[in-house]
């Protein structure tokens, strides 16, 4: 049995407490579409929730990933509560509810459907329908209205891969009460490390596809990526809109982003972030800087601090006033004994103090499963809260352990430590993803067999992760890079 670990992500769509952007003009093209950085994984950046549009979504678990579980949560149904204001305290009834969970054969949510209360009982709202391929790639994602008396199409995402099980297209697509009506599209490609080299977004105009923008992205050798070049499109050719250059250290950290934008003849600085990190890769600081036209001068400073398992555990955001840093907001994040963030705090600075801003608390069961969130937000003196949002999941834990040891035992990697070839034999085909201890993906390969050679001369000397994916379960495990 695979090991899947999803999660409905039911957090309202918040901005996220005391992490106002100390430079809005910094990585606008950026914002759009952020392949980099993946910052709504980190503590206190949950991914907002646009209640119209449910989505499947990976917990992003690197404890999870590094000592996998046998047990799989299946949800049976999710409340969400709302803040009273008046009354200071949650509603009495939960708002919304997502019930009638149905799994496919490989634990893979198939379908689920949303009611809203209308103070009186249930109603009916969105019903929401999911495929996969044999590798549990999401294939296709259908929402459905519920019209009053049926469920009707509203719109679909269907989604192609690669060998590699990398995202080749994602189509969106429109009911129009009879047919599925093109939206949008994007395309995208990879290099033979399955680096990302190109995204494509285009839009349909009633017959054809136009183009509308294009992201083209290189790598070094480490498969870091190097530069990413924004262009729009004129109607008969691309025309240069920003980029971004990447820097890296020896340990592949990215130390520098060179923002620029295009004048119609030229690239013009416009930003420049400079990154610090401590001994254990933790990201511990951002520097912002504005060109004036001459001289880079500083905007904004993140500082971050992290505990002894590098959990990440305060954020403080400052500006610059000409002179010195000024204070704008804070976060302090608090975790329990098993690592699971309970808490993220967040703190705004009203020119003489610190108040409180939002909050978001988490629960989790004796599994480490997440079983309740919730978000407050509070009004700008921090004094009363203006809004609220509570979650609470109802699920049963299924075994996944015999299929999965089944497959650990028969799954070898050597030789550990490798130094220019890494052999893997799994029991059969497989789907290969190799990272790097902090969590980036290296490289991605299939298994068509029951054994693989890999050329491991090019990666960098330290701790790897491997990830063989098979039908019947996730194998992880570590080999050195000497």
């Amino acid at each position: 049995m695979k090991k899947i670990f999803i999660l409905i992500v039911i957090i309202v769509s918040l901005v996220s407490f005391g992490k106002a952007q100390t430079n809005t003009a910094i990585h606008q093209d950026q914002q759009n579409l952020n392949k980099m950085f993946g910052k709504a994984n980190q503590p206190g950046n949950l991914l907002p929730f646009n209640k119209q549009i449910k989505s499947i979504l990976p917990i992003n678990n690197n404890v999870a990933k590094l000592n996998p579980k046998p047990l799989i949560p299946l949800y049976d149904s999710i409340y969400e509560w709302s803040w009273d204001t008046l009354s200071n305290t949650w509603a009495i009834h939960a708002y919304q509810k997502t019930i009638n969970f149905v799994y496919d054969s490989h634990d893979n949510q198939a379908s689920y459907l949303t009611q809203k209360w209308n103070n009186t009982t249930w109603v009916n709202n969105s019903l929401y329908l999911f495929t996969y391929d044999a590798y549990n790639n999401n294939t296709k994602a259908v929402t459905q209205n519920w019209s009053g008396s049926a469920w009707v199409n509203y719109s679909q995402n269907i989604n192609t891969y690669n060998a590699h099980n990398n995202a080749t297209s994602n189509l969106y697509q429109n009911w129009d009460g009879t047919i599925w009506v093109n939206s949008t599209q994007n395309i995208y490609s990879y290099d033979a490390n399955n680096n990302d080299t190109m995204f494509l977004y285009q839009t349909w105009n009633g017959t054809v596809w136009e183009n509308s923008a294009l992201y083209s992205y290189t790598h070094d050798t480490h498969n870091n990526c190097t530069s990413q070049l924004y262009q729009t499109w004129s109607g008969t050719a691309w025309v240069n809109s920003t980029i971004s250059t990447f820097v890296y250290d020896i340990n592949n950290n990215q130390t520098s982003n060179l923002y620029q934008t295009w004048n119609g003849t030229a690239w013009v600085n416009s930003s420049l972030d400079s990154n610090t990190y401590d001994s254990h890769y933790n990201h511990t600081g951002i520097l912002f800087k504005n060109w004036d036209g001459a001289v880079w001068v500083n905007s904004g400073l993140y500082t971050f601090t992290f505990d002894v398992n590098n959990n990440q555990t305060s954020q403080l955001n400052q500006t610059w006033n000409g002179t010195t840093w000024v204070n704008s907001s804070k976060s302090i994040w608090i975790y329990d004994l098993n690592n699971n963030l309970l808490n993220d705090l967040n703190y705004s600075w009203n020119g003489t103090a610190w108040v409180k801003s939002g909050q978001q608390n988490h629960s989790y069961d004796s599994d480490n499963f997440m079983q309740g969130s919730s978000v407050k937000q509070w009004d700008i003196a921090g004094t009363n809260i203006i809004f609220g949002d509570s979650v609470y999941m109802y699920f049963h834990i299924i075994m996944g352990i015999n299929d999965v040891i089944s497959v650990q035992e028969n799954t070898i990697i050597y030789p550990n430590p490798a130094t220019s070839n890494l052999t893997i034999e799994t029991p059969q085909t497989a789907i290969i993803q190799i990272s790097n201890i902090r969590g980036q993906l290296i490289k991605t390969l299939a298994s068509i067999g029951n054994k693989i050679n890999i050329d491991v001369s090019n990666f960098p000397s330290g701790v790897y992760v491997v990830e063989v994916k098979t039908e019947k379960g996730v194998v992880v495990k570590k080999f050195i890079k000497e």
